[in-house]
């Protein structure tokens, strides 16, 4: 047993049988695992996922994340009375994606020298205010303006 979190899953393992266990997750790798999620979500604490799922599905799928729409509409049309409070790096985000034609988090990030969550945070502003989509199949995002 290599850590607490192994240790965890052996009584179910012996209550249940291997097989309830390999019921989670892969193929190869069986089970579930357990995240700590934190920051600007709606629900923050542990959350444990079958393995194989991918954290953005966590994060976003599972409704962890706040949600975009900040009128508390959960249809995901947007209301003329929503306030949204734009990071003040927001402006100089908007310019360099618009004039040099890249979205991506990290290139936002290197080029405003700040760091990845606040990077994070305003690209999700630009997609709220309608100037990025969202991420695609590929994880990109289209410059809808």
């Amino acid at each position: 047993i290599n850590n607490v979190e192994t240790l965890a899953n052996v009584p179910q393992i012996i209550i249940n049988g291997p097989e309830w266990f390999r019921s989670f997750g892969t193929e190869k790798s069986p089970g579930t695992k357990v995240f700590a999620l934190g920051g600007k979500i709606n629900n923050t604490g542990l959350v444990e996922v079958p393995m194989g799922t991918a954290l953005r599905e966590v994060i976003y799928d599972m409704n962890f994340i706040k949600d975009r729409n900040l009128s508390g509409n959960s249809s995901g049309s947007s209301s003329s009375t929503e306030i949204i409070e734009f990071d003040e790096l927001y402006e100089d985000a908007k310019q360099i994606v618009l004039s040099e034609k890249k979205t991506s988090i990290s290139y936002i990030q290197r080029r405003l020298r700040i760091g990845y969550n606040r990077a994070a945070t305003i690209v999700e502003q630009l997609e709220q205010s309608g100037i990025l989509s969202e991420v695609n199949a590929k994880g990109n995002r289209e410059i809808l303006i």
